[in-house]
């Protein structure tokens, strides 16, 4: 992507004016800050408010059944809400693990409907991806009571261009973001308020609650509390 960037900085400089580059190249910023950093939210919502206090809102995103089970476990066994944005998919195949998501107290969000989708109908936002919210809160809605108002996560935290807007304009729908991905370097980006999100892989999940266990001693040692996220 860089690549490309910097070829279309060259052809402006070949063929359009000062005045004309400079739009261009405040554009491609702009572009790049809100497509491809989770850690900025132009046109977007804030779910944390500012405080002084220091809060996390903890967030999980795809899994299968069986390791979206294991993680409540794990989350109810430290009195820890989380959000938990699933596909529609492992909704449809599994609605009592959804009613159980909520009657633990966590909120459930959407990924998409299943993680085959690919990348890019995320990334431009496209009907299809809106499609796939539709369908995936209809599946919600047939399992969870008053099931309204939508989160949803695009695909690897991809602002996606101008969707933000239409998602919570026209259809009510929120996009949410995160400050950090949990991994090697999270403990050392701690700030007093944000959202830490973790992907869900169903493949290591050793890896995953050792950086939960960690995770959880590291900011419980610090004075943070969890917090859930709410409009």
């Amino acid at each position: 992507m860089f690549v490309i960037s910097l070829i279309l900085l060259i052809i402006a400089f070949m063929w359009l004016s000062w005045w004309m580059i400079a739009v261009v190249c405040v554009g491609l910023f702009y572009w790049w800050l809100y497509t491809f950093s989770p850690r900025h939210s132009l046109g977007g919502y804030s779910f944390l408010a500012p405080t002084k206090n220091r809060i996390l809102a903890l967030t999980f995103t795809g899994g299968n059944s069986e390791t979206l089970d294991e993680v409540v476990n794990w989350l109810d066994e430290r009195n820890i809400s989380a959000m938990f944005f699933v596909y529609g998919r492992v909704a449809e195949e599994s609605p009592l693990l959804m009613k159980d998501i909520i009657k633990a107290g966590h909120v459930i969000g959407i990924a998409g409907f299943e993680s085959k989708e690919k990348w890019f109908t995320q990334y431009f936002g496209s009907d299809d991806i809106h499609k796939a919210i539709h369908r995936s809160q209809e599946v919600l809605a047939d399992i969870i009571p008053n099931f309204h108002t939508v989160f949803f996560r695009p695909y690897r935290g991809r602002r996606m261009i101008l969707s933000p807007w239409r998602l919570k304009y026209n259809f009510g729908y929120y996009v949410v973001l995160w400050s950090f991905e949990l991994g090697r370097d999270a403990l050392q980006k701690m700030k007093n308020r944000m959202i830490i999100n973790v992907s869900l892989d169903d493949t290591n999940k050793e890896k995953l609650f050792s950086q939960l266990s960690l995770l959880e001693q590291y900011v419980r040692a610090r004075g943070y509390q969890f917090v859930q996220i709410e409009v």
